[in-house]
């Protein structure tokens, strides 16, 4: 019945009807209580079915467990497995070229058949060393793939041509295995490769093998030194260097060295003896002026080169006559000479120093390797307890079947049956399998007849151990014309046949699998097809049935097989499909449906006599194990079964029509607002479950601000564990601000006073439906709210946001880097000598502009010069232009505007604004207020100009009001206490990211910066809103930053410094000035251990900014010095931390419009940062999401941040898509 309802609702939009699946021995009582209380719950969903007790509605979920099996996969990860696990052996694989981190473990194929060649011998490897050979093919230096050339260990086996004189189990031995990888559980190998080591330590037994035949062969072998000849080694330090030193001081040779570092020089003079006066660097060609001071012009008898362009070529000018040069490399001469170990030990120590590191820190020491930075040698060895990156097991056409058993195929020989065969008749199936050796026997009949299953499955006896039910007859059309012969045809072979292969079976113990090929029309209810998808839901329950009875059944509920099957034949049936959503399968993946069903059915053999609602073979709860579905389009939300409760889930990652469209911030206000009002239950719920954001959040800021003249900080209202907890915490403000206001009540408010005293909600509701802006309703703040500063003829300080960028304009090469430009295009008529008036007119208004400073500067422009370009590049550029000059803010020269003409009524109106005067959320006020004064002084009179308000705040106010606070008469220095303890013990500063070029200087403070983008796309931005709640986009995308960067620096203690753009009062909203705030996140834990998912991460996260932001008007400057990081005192970086969040949520884009002219469009250019790392995450009005890098360029190279960024973008797509995922499985 399920398959045939779905078809029937989707045949027939106006059917609205729903259905319940009761167990067979459920009172009828019982079940009528159960569908009266379903629907009294207003179920929206279609069919319900209720099994031990619980009611279960059917979901299709994405098994991304099986697809990572896939080969080629998109989303192939490695999770941290032990390193040792019993008879599983590992090899280590590129996952990535170029991506270290990608490195990672699986399954060795080499090892896989148990069976020894006759002269093999089997060890285990207990250290392998890294070469950079290794290095070269991870990079994608060389085309290569194995890694790993000289392993030690101990014989576990010998083939049995090996004689027990040469090698036996227990021996330990050295191989060498050149190009074919080392770096593994086990290695087989011919005989002849192996060599006793006795005693010697398997690490320094590896750290010899390839640097002395490398060495070796290069000098005596090859270059055949001898005694007085002057030798010249490059990378003298290196494993082969220190090899080589000590063969050409065994034979008498003159050695110059050159190395790459003040402490390699060192440890050559140490360990060596060699003087001073015979190293050079390796890094500069002036090297060769030193050879020749030492040689008096003769040169070098041999060369050991590894170097690389310039270098190379020096080197080979200075080999003196019949001298030989040795090239080594990436392309390094492996020299295989057996040779007895022991000796080594007596005559040669291995390279020093040797460094050990566990498989489990492989990467590690690959980008150890990487770096160039060490010299000695690494080795690689496996620890008893390692957890290393493992990829999962991918589909390796692994043996389903034994030759001595027997399977039935029903059906199938014309399509599925046969997806490798080239055409579709039975006899090129029948050929197939005969060509491959097996036994076929060819039954005529009809499944659908009872006794003729019977006589089949009796006369394949005990050796029938699995069977495939491939039967398929198609009659489609829609079910209301369709007739009695067209349902019977096609659904009785897989009903009635299906039975009765059921019943013929269930005596036969031995049956390993019983799989039937199933459709996902069944699924999805497919149209046309009442009777194909009946069928196939009737063998689905009949295999759940089984399952149940601790049988072997399986169902392959398929789509479209292109290339086989009936769209092989009907290529108008195959476009059809297509065009309707199904997604083309390939021959392969049928193989690889055919080996989890069998493989699953084996498994289940182990687990008889249990429910399948028990057994979780998915990763999910309550999700079936008796099928799997395959061939579902999931990137396309035009399929008619996507809106289908059956798809919800799997179709969650797509929006389908406007449904997740951004509610406007006018609507939320007043539905949150109506919620506080009522008694309803779903004033419990958090505020992000109706759509808060922050822009909606400074809406209700500014409301509670002027309705109740409370200042409610944002945090308290983002951070609301719900409407009612909201309400009561204004309440309370209202109660500190207003004590009369409890008069009678003991000094307590109930929420009932609450609710009175918001009793404008509604009325405010109403204004907001009617397109009333929020700021239009409520009274006007008094000097009670923030006290105004009469007097201020004092000098007036600086603010804390000031003194750094006053101290950066100070310490600056180049002082414009701190400037701001603002260029506005103009649509209109415009007066030059107007608009100057109301510029001064506008820094009069404003003291920020003024305050010891000297008049600002307003130029008009209509001549360009020689410049040929479009006006709008032409205006672009004259603003890039004024951005390069500096401003002198120690004269208080801190404004620059020019208007430029730019053709027939258009214009542009460039700001150049030194930052410590102005910052971005000051644009709006300033622009508002210029536009003002010039239609004033356009059109009006004096009298008009003076009835244009001017700001009732000053920036100098603020100043003063701040440097109260800091100095005991406010809040604040319970604040900085709270700072002082949260960031006590915080790293000096976080680690560099692994591709940095160097260390940080002691001292530097420079802007040269430079800048990479990425956009997240629109299906991906939208869901973040969904998936983050109840926490909020900005923790979301926090959350993914702060994972991401772990993944790079492995630091479980990382302060990110978040951008507070949020004026401090709100009665501030439309002051001029700087007010960016910076407030530091610590983030500790949370992303390592095999717990550590992203949800959880995301929870540790959003708590830690809700506590921070609950602190975060106290200035930057303040808390750095309260955590003991003077900002005076950091030269080397930024105090606290080094990597800054801005996130941007969007917004209306403002109008400015005068009475002549009007701003088209604004367009601003910050300044850049002081900070290593600046992220800006910015949501755009197209819904995408804008990701800005903003990188110190002497610090890291621009291709490893575009590679970096890329990597960003990777790792939040997929915990987008999966926020549950656990974090070590985010490939990058």
């Amino acid at each position: 019945m399920t398959g045939l309802l779905r078809t029937i609702k989707n045949e027939n939009e106006n059917i609205n009807v729903t259905w319940f699946d009761l167990p067979d021995d459920y009172a009828v009582k019982d079940a009528s209580k159960e569908i009266l209380s379903m629907i009294s719950q207003a179920y929206s969903g279609d069919e319900v079915a209720l099994r031990d007790g619980l009611l279960r509605i059917p979901r299709i979920e994405i098994d991304e467990r099986r697809n990572q099996k896939l080969p080629n996969c998109g989303n192939i990860q490695a999770r941290l497995k032990p390193f040792h696990q019993g008879d599983r052996r590992l090899t280590l694989k590129i996952g990535k070229v170029g991506l270290l981190d990608m490195l990672a473990f699986k399954d060795d194929e080499e090892v896989a058949d148990p069976e020894l060649r006759h002269d093999q011998v089997e060890v285990e490897v207990r250290a392998s060393a890294l070469n950079f050979r290794d290095i070269a093919a991870s990079m994608g230096l060389i085309e290569d793939y194995c890694l790993g050339d000289e392993v030690a260990g101990v014989v576990l086996r010998t083939g049995r041509d090996v004689q027990e004189s040469e090698l036996k189990p227990g021996d330990r031995v050295l191989v060498t295995r050149p190009g074919q990888g080392g770096h593994r559980s086990v290695v087989r190998e011919t005989a002849m490769l192996y060599y006793r080591i006795g005693n010697i330590d398997y690490a320094e037994a590896v750290a010899l093998c390839g640097v002395y035949c490398t060495a070796y062969f290069s000098l005596v072998s090859t270059a055949r030194l001898k005694a007085g000849e002057y030798w010249l080694i490059h990378s003298a330090a290196g494993g082969v260097g220190q090899i080589a030193i000590q063969i050409a001081q065994y034979l008498g040779a003159k050695i110059i060295a050159t190395v790459g570092s003040a402490e390699k020089r060192q440890f050559l003079q140490e360990r060596f003896g060699i003087p001073e006066n015979m190293i050079r660097s390796s890094r500069d060609p002036l090297f060769v002026k030193g050879i020749r001071d030492i040689t008096n012009g003769y040169g070098i008898d041999v060369a050991l080169n590894s170097l690389a362009g310039e270098l190379f070529h020096e080197t080979w000018r200075n080999i003196a006559p019949f001298g030989r040069f040795v090239k080594i490399g990436k392309r390094n001469i492996h020299e295989n000479t057996k040779l007895d170990m022991d000796p080594f030990r007596n005559n040669v120590t291995p390279p020093q120093p040797l460094t050990r590191m566990s498989f489990a820190e492989v990467q590690k020491a690959f980008r150890l390797l990487q770096m160039g930075k060490h010299f000695g040698k690494i080795v690689l060895v496996p620890g008893e307890h390692d957890m290393v990156p493992v990829l999962l097991p991918s589909y390796r056409n692994t043996k389903l079947f034994a030759s001595e058993k027997v399977y039935l195929l029903v059906g199938g020989l014309g399509g599925m049956g046969s997806p490798w065969q080239a055409g579709w008749y039975a006899g090129a199936t029948l050929f197939w399998l005969k060509a491959k050796g097996i036994a076929v026997k060819v039954f005529r009949g009809d499944v659908t007849d009872k006794e003729t299953v019977n006589h089949v499955i009796q006369s394949l006896g005990d050796r029938l151990a699995g069977i495939f039910q491939a039967v398929m007859e198609n009659h489609d059309g829609l079910y209301a014309q369709m007739t009695m012969d067209q349902w019977r045809e096609c659904a009785s072979p897989k009903t009635h046949g299906t039975w009765n292969l059921h019943n013929a079976t269930l005596n036969n113990s031995r049956l390993d699998f019983f799989v039937c090929l199933s459709s996902s029309s069944g699924i999805l209810g497919a149209m046309g097809q009442a009777n194909y998808a009946a069928a196939n839901c009737y063998m689905d329950a009949l295999m759940a049935h089984r399952r149940a009875m601790g049988l072997p059944g399986f169902t392959m509920n398929l789509g479209m097989v292109s290339g086989v099957g009936a769209v092989s034949n009907d290529a108008t049936l195959e476009t059809t499909m297509e065009r309707l959503g199904y997604e083309p399968m390939a021959e392969k993946e049928v193989f690889y449906l055919t080996e989890e069903a069998v493989l699953a059915s084996y498994a289940h053999k182990e687990r008889q006599k249990t429910t399948y609602l028990q057994q979780q073979d998915f990763p999910y709860t309550g999700s079936e194990s008796h099928r799997l579905v395959a061939g579902i389009n999931v990137q396309r939300k035009d399929v008619y079964w996507a809106t289908l409760p059956v798809g919800r889930n799997l179709y969650a990652n797509l929006d389908l029509g406007d449904q997740g469209d951004k509610p406007k911030a006018s609507q939320n206000l007043a539905t949150v607002i109506q919620m506080a009002q009522t008694h309803d239950e779903k004033a419990e719920n958090p505020l992000v479950n109706y759509g808060l954001d922050s822009i909606v959040a400074v809406e209700f800021r500014k409301w509670f601000l002027k309705t109740v003249q409370v200042d409610v900080a944002l945090f308290q209202i983002i951070g609301a564990k719900s409407i009612t907890a909201l309400v009561e915490t204004v309440v309370g403000s209202v109660m500190a601000a207003h004590p009369s206001s409890s008069e009678g009540t003991g000094g307590q408010l109930t929420l009932s006073a609450a609710e009175s005293k918001i009793a404008q909600a509604a009325t405010l509701a109403q204004k907001l439906d009617n397109g009333n802006s929020v700021s239009s309703v409520g009274s006007k703040i008094s000097k009670e709210e923030f006290p105004v500063i009469e007097d201020k003829s004092a000098p007036i300080p600086l603010s804390s946001a000031q003194i750094g960028l006053w101290r950066a304009h100070n310490m600056l090469e180049d002082p414009s880097a701190l400037n701001l430009t603002i260029t506005c295009f103009i649509s209109g008529n415009v007066l030059f000598q107007t608009m100057k008036q109301a510029v001064v007119e506008l820094a009069c208004r404003n003291p920020i502009f003024r305050t010891a400073y000297m008049e600002t500067v307003v130029r008009y422009e209509d001549d360009y010069g020689n410049v040929e370009s479009s006006p709008r590049a032409l205006a672009e550029w004259y603003s890039e232009s004024m951005k390069r000059v500096a401003l002198d803010s120690r004269r208080g020269e801190v404004m620059h505007v020019t208007v430029l003409k730019l053709g027939a009524g258009h214009y542009a109106m460039a700001f150049a604004v030194h930052h410590i005067a102005l910052d971005n959320m000051s644009t709006t006020s300033k622009v508002n207020q210029m536009i003002s004064l010039y239609d004033a002084l356009r059109f009006g009179t004096q009298a008009d100009l003076a009835r244009v308000p001017s700001p009732r705040l000053t920036y100098a106010d603020y100043t003063l009001w701040m440097q109260r606070q800091v100095h005991g008469s406010g809040s604040l220095p319970a604040d900085l206490e709270w700072w002082a303890a949260n960031l006590h013990g915080i790293p000096a500063a976080s680690s560099l990211l692994p591709f940095a070029t160097g260390p940080r200087p002691a001292e530097r403070f420079s802007t040269h910066r430079d800048v990479v983008h990425n956009v997240l796309p629109k299906p991906l931005s939208r869901r973040i809103r969904r998936v983050a709640a109840p926490a909020t986009p900005f923790h979301f995308l926090l959350t993914a930053l702060r994972g991401f960067i772990y993944r790079y620096i492995r630091e479980n203690d990382l302060v990110l410094l978040l951008v507070d753009n949020m004026r401090p009062h709100a009665a501030l909203d439309d002051v001029i000035g700087y007010f960016v705030n910076l407030v530091p996140l610590r983030c500790r834990g949370g992303c390592d251990g095999p717990d550590a998912t992203f949800d959880s991460l995301l929870g540790r996260v959003s708590a830690g900014v809700l506590e921070a932001m609950a602190h975060s008007w106290a200035p930057f400057g303040e808390v750095a010095r309260a955590a003991g990081a003077d900002p005076a005192g950091c030269r080397s970086h930024f105090p606290v931390g080094q990597l800054v969040v801005n996130y941007m949520p969007s917004s209306p884009a403002p109008r400015f419009a005068g009475r002549e002219f009007r701003i088209d469009e604004l367009c601003s250019a910050d300044m850049a940062g002081t900070c290593e790392l600046a992220v800006d995450l910015a949501e755009r009005h197209d819904d995408t999401l804008g990701m800005r890098l903003e990188f110190d360029c002497d610090l890291y190279p621009r291709r490893h941040m575009e590679r970096f960024w890329n990597n960003f973008l990777i790792f939040l797509t997929q915990v987008i898509r999966d926020p549950r995922m656990p974090l070590a499985e985010v490939k990058i």
